[in-house]
């Protein structure tokens, strides 16, 4: 339960760096991007960079991954997904499986 608030809580800090992002420089050196095809036949486009344990940026409805930027420079790794126009539009129950899956096994 302590790793679902802390995974919240960054999540929201997250947010807060979101909403401060507008237009501006593209992700540091050294972030790679791929388009991931998932089994149900949706594509899911990631950025990540970094180094150290893995943080999940979701972004939410009406903002892409560049929102999430300024934020992907403060914490250690990054993995921010971007499908499309917006993650939940082309498959919400892949998005809903993705972010369960994750929390259920967060150490």
């Amino acid at each position: 339960m302590k790793n679902r608030l802390a995974l919240l809580m960054v999540l929201s800090i997250a947010g807060l760096f979101a909403s401060r992002a507008g237009a501006g420089p593209a992700f540091p050196p050294g972030f790679k991007t791929r388009t991931v095809a998932m089994a149900d036949g949706a594509s899911l486009f990631v950025r990540s960079g970094g180094s150290g344990p893995a943080v999940v940026l979701l972004h939410g409805f009406g903002d892409t991954g560049d929102m999430l930027r300024n934020a992907a420079t403060d914490v250690r790794k990054e993995v921010v997904p971007d499908a499309g126009h917006w993650l939940m539009e082309e498959s919400t129950a892949m998005t809903v499986g993705l972010i369960s899956g994750f929390l259920a096994v967060s150490p």
